[in-house]
């Protein structure tokens, strides 16, 4: 398929090359959500990186995790219900990887945090007064 044949078929000021529909949805333009490296959506992305590291998730299990989401389940349900996007094109390259380093920042700032006293033990002493006056 030539370039100007591909263009007569994409709707009116859509032209793009070749091979930058993804599924349905095609995949973002300058100037738009989703293309930059940074967008309104990467403080997001850092926002799940803090809760992985708070959670003590593992620097290799989170980066899996939001590559995972990134290439495809949001691309799948981009595709699958793009009315439940505020921008259902698909992320550059480029938006990915600042999503991608946004998320891992977070996730480092989070596990420097320190992480509190754990307890001793988690068994129940018996014999301590329960509440009702008795003994457990």
């Amino acid at each position: 398929m030539s370039f100007n044949s591909y263009s007569k078929s994409l709707p009116f000021g859509a032209a793009q090359r070749p091979g930058t529909l993804v599924g349905a949805q095609r995949t973002a333009l300058p100037g738009e959500d989703n293309y930059g490296f940074v967008d309104r959506y990467t403080a997001g992305h850092a926002a799940f990186g803090i809760l992985a590291g708070l959670g003590r998730l593992p620097w290799w299990a989170t980066l899996a995790s939001g590559l995972f989401f990134d290439l495809v389940i949001e691309r799948k349900f981009k595709d699958a219900w793009p009315e439940l996007w505020p921008n259902p094109t698909q992320d550059t390259w480029q938006n990915i990887t600042g999503d991608t380093i946004a998320m891992m920042l977070g996730w480092k700032f989070a596990v420097l945090l320190p992480e509190g006293k754990k307890p001793l033990h988690t068994t129940i002493d018996k014999g301590m007064p329960c509440m009702s006056g008795g003994m457990l």
